[in-house]
């Protein structure tokens, strides 16, 4: 629409992440990884000008 602002929708994320594979036995091995996610959006509604999300995971990968 043209009386759209330009920044209506503005939209930053970044993830940062670290994982480490460990040997479980000869044929299997598992993981441990986290992970760190934060998205902000400005302008997505009128009055409510920044929405910050945030979310963090943990987690245990397994590998036959």
């Amino acid at each position: 629409l043209a009386d759209t602002p330009r920044n209506a929708n503005d939209q930053s994320q970044f993830t940062v992440g670290i994982r480490h594979t460990l040997a479980y036995t000869d044929r299997a091995e598992y993981a441990l990884h986290g992970e760190f996610s934060s998205l902000r959006t400005r302008g997505a509604a009128e009055g409510d000008p920044t929405n910050t999300q945030t979310e963090i995971f943990l987690g245990v990968d397994l590998a036959f």
